[in-house]
């Protein structure tokens, strides 16, 4: 699949020029921070909510699906899992953006390049926002536990503690959202992008990685991430810099006068 969407970007219709993003740009430091990152949507409060309420709600179905998925399982299913698994971690995030970026190079393709860039600048940002909310809730993962809702706080956990939310579902969501959006005309791009993203997600379910409110969250923060830092692409008044360090983690949009 990685590399059937690299083959459709990379034979398909060249986007108009670019130039390309220079790393002053992926890196600057912001001349002003903006205290509540999102408000350039005016419904982001209400998405938000619709989001945490969707989370939550999915939360009341989690030992059913855990249940459910794990009698159901069959070496074609185990086969697929382990292949769309490959696709959400770091190698597989990144293998897809870098492959993006080297494939616009040898086409002479900024559009394609800077597609990559950007993929690779909301997988950062990502994992920064992962990072936190791992840290923040110390969740048990279910193969530890049939308690949906043990949660260890605020800390520095272990790998069994670190269920909420799904890495690989937010670094794929992510990355793959970026490649939709950049390519919304291409129909056959948008649809293959999303089902790995969604291929992956479940993956997680049907190895008993993640609890089903797990991904549900980590797939919303991906595909919003994803979203942003195209929007804010768009706009060169906009930079947006992740920053993580053993103590903090931030993610920072800032908006130029």
């Amino acid at each position: 699949m990685f590399f059937l969407l690299i083959f459709l970007l990379s034979f398909g219709k060249v986007f108009a020029q670019e130039k390309i993003i220079t790393p002053e740009k992926f890196v600057s430091t912001s001349i002003e921070a903006i205290k509540k990152p999102f408000t350039t949507d005016k419904n982001f409060w209400l998405k938000t909510s619709l989001v945490s309420g969707t989370v939550v709600v999915s939360s009341f179905l989690d030992r059913p699906i855990k249940t459910f998925s794990q009698k159901n399982k069959s070496p074609f299913l185990n086969h697929v899992s382990d292949f769309a698994e490959s696709f959400g971690n770091a190698y597989g995030t990144t293998g897809i953006s870098l492959g993006l970026v080297f494939a616009g190079f040898l086409r002479k393709d900024n559009y394609q390049t800077n597609t990559g860039i950007q993929s690779f600048q909301a997988l950062a940002g990502t994992s920064v926002l992962v990072f936190s909310f791992k840290s923040a809730f110390g969740r048990e993962r279910p193969t530890k536990t049939n308690d949906n809702y043990n949660f260890k706080g605020i800390g520095f956990h272990n790998h069994k503690n670190t269920s909420f939310l799904s890495g690989h579902s937010a670094a794929s969501w992510s990355v793959l959202t970026v490649v939709a959006e950049r390519y919304y005309k291409n129909t056959v791009v948008k649809i293959t992008s999303y089902g790995i993203a969604a291929t992956v997600s479940l993956s997680r379910i049907y190895q008993n990685k993640h609890w089903l409110s797990d991904v549900v969250a980590g797939s919303f923060l991906g595909y919003f991430i994803g979203k942003m830092v195209v929007k804010i692409n768009k706009d060169p008044k906009f930079s947006f810099t992740p920053f993580l360090s053993e103590k903090q983690s931030v993610l920072l949009v800032s908006y130029s006068f």
